[in-house]
């Protein structure tokens, strides 16, 4: 009887239509289908891993001066596996608003590099420094964010390997800018998180009340503490999204073979830095993150290094507001 009757059901199933078959499959049979994490449209892509062990092959480094945009190549090619170490972009002509920011490398022998407010004809200085990996596993991810959230994206990761940044890009909708108050790229246990904001206007988030701000000297972790309160009282306030962007990261996964330490070195105005620094020898960077601390500006100068010792500056011009950085650094074995 128990062999009749599961007989009939197994008939039954095979005549119904696709759909109301696997309607009809208990729950518990099913392919269970994997979480994944919300994120804004975007992309993924990542190479397959490398077939050799990976060493430290040297350095490249590209200088230019320019307007809004431009394309540049480095003095040597630079890697498939390259990190970034540093990088530094500023006009020329003084501060003005945001709109545009990018260094991604296109090729070996070719980076986009921008920096602009609205109209993108202003001049400017960049300057960076890739070190170059005999191979690794790169990616690039791409997405939507807005002024009023951290965006948060998974990446696969790989075991027995850091995250390091290899480019970046951050881009307003054409036509636009605004002032800056927050910038940061971060790497969070296989999370990619990324924010770029302004204070919105009036009524937006000028949060500041000017109780519980740190001073310079104090541990970083209480400069942490309050920058993050920022975020979310930004996230909260006003109940509108915040200014929309694109953005994009490129990256690649580096063997803990190859990795001596990872740490961060965090400082204040004027390139004041916290008594964390970099290690001597060569490092890249997995992260950065930068906040003025009392209200939104224009922006002039965005510097982020591991070189002696490791150091950020993000200014207007006259350098006399309250500003919180913080590098995340790998430093490689020699």
């Amino acid at each position: 009887m128990g062999s009749q009757s599961h007989h009939t059901r197994r008939t039954l199933l095979c005549a119904l239509p696709a759909g109301l078959a696997a309607s009809a499959i208990p729950v518990w049979a099913k392919p269970t289908a994997p979480i994944i994490l919300k994120a804004p449209p975007g992309s993924v892509r990542v190479d397959p891993p490398p077939a050799a062990k990976v060493t430290v092959t040297g350095e490249s480094n590209i200088r230019v001066g320019s307007r809004g945009e431009a394309i540049t190549a480095p003095d040597r090619p630079i890697a498939r596996g390259a990190a970034l170490a540093h990088f530094e972009v500023g006009f020329e002509n003084g501060d003005h608003k945001f709109r545009h920011l990018q260094l991604r490398v296109e090729s070996e022998n070719s980076v986009k590099v921008a920096f602009a407010d609205q109209n993108g004809d202003d001049p400017f200085e960049a300057d960076a420094r890739w070190i170059n990996l005999s191979d690794g596993r790169s990616g690039l991810v791409s997405g939507q964010g807005h002024g009023r959230a951290v965006t948060k994206m998974a990446l696969r990761q790989y075991q027995d390997h850091v995250f390091a940044l290899r480019g970046f890009e951050f881009r307003r909708a054409p036509g636009t800018d605004a002032n800056i108050r927050h910038l940061a790229i971060r790497h969070r246990n296989g999370i990619l998180e990324v924010l770029l904001s302004d204070d919105e206007g009036e009524g937006g988030s000028r949060f500041d009340d000017g109780s519980g701000v740190p001073r310079v000297g104090d541990p970083p972790e209480v400069w942490e503490t309050y920058v993050q309160r920022q975020f979310q009282r930004q996230l909260l306030g006003g109940g509108r999204q915040g200014r929309p962007y694109d953005f994009s990261v490129q990256y690649v996964w580096i063997p803990k073979s190859l990795v001596a330490s990872t740490g961060v070195v965090t400082g204040s105005e004027r390139g004041t830095r916290d008594a964390a620094r970099v290690p001597p020898g060569r490092a890249v960077l997995s992260g950065f993150s930068f906040s003025f601390l009392n209200s939104d500006h224009h922006l002039l100068t965005l510097m982020v290094s591991t070189l002696e010792g490791g150091m950020g500056r993000f200014r207007d011009n006259n350098e006399d507001d309250p500003v919180r950085w913080s590098i995340e650094y790998v430093a490689l074995r020699s």
